[in-house]
């Protein structure tokens, strides 16, 4: 299997480190399914229920969608109400751009700041899941959270700064 990029020599670092990272944990949503197909042959062929299955498909979907906000800044497919942007003159539509882009970096410098205050306690903790299988999953996703905030804003930025030099316009 081929996965085509279609980047092109000057395409920044950023988008490629995020492209990357949207096809790696996109394949999580497969180890997924194979772990909820093992449960079911296991609780209802074997009579043998795991105790981890549960915990560790929350677990990577938890990583595929925190890291899905980037990539889909990355490739312009946020939710979008396009009744009036639609109709707007192309200078229109730049303005609206960078404000949404200016806007959703000081959302995402918020709850990166937010998530830095969470991530805290949990570090020094080493918080576990308290369940049977107690694994340290929340120190992990509230670490990955925060990652992903800091990808998703450094791909807002280098969008705004692509808009203001005047390369690239929206999709």
């Amino acid at each position: 299997m081929q996965i085509r990029s279609n980047f092109q020599g000057d395409t920044p670092l950023i988008d490629r480190l995020i492209y990357g990272i949207g096809i790696a944990v996109s394949l999580l949503f497969l180890l997924d399914v194979a772990f909820i197909a093992y449960e079911v042959v296991m609780r209802y062929a074997l009579n043998a229920p795991t105790i981890w299955v549960h915990e560790a498909t929350i677990f990577l979907t938890a990583i595929a969608f925190l890291f899905g906000g980037a990539y889909a800044q990355l490739k312009h497919r946020h939710i979008a109400i396009t009744a009036l942007y639609d109709r707007f003159t192309p200078h229109a539509k730049r303005r609206c751009d960078l404000i949404n882009l200016v806007l959703t970096i000081a959302y995402l410098a918020g709850l990166g700041y937010a998530a830095v205050l969470l991530c805290r306690p949990a570090w020094e903790s080493g918080e576990r899941t308290g369940t049977a299988w107690n694994v340290p999953t929340p120190v992990v996703l509230k670490t990955l959270m925060l990652a992903a905030i800091v990808l998703f804003a450094l791909q807002a930025l280098s969008q705004l700064v692509e808009r203001l030099k005047g390369k690239k316009a929206a999709a």
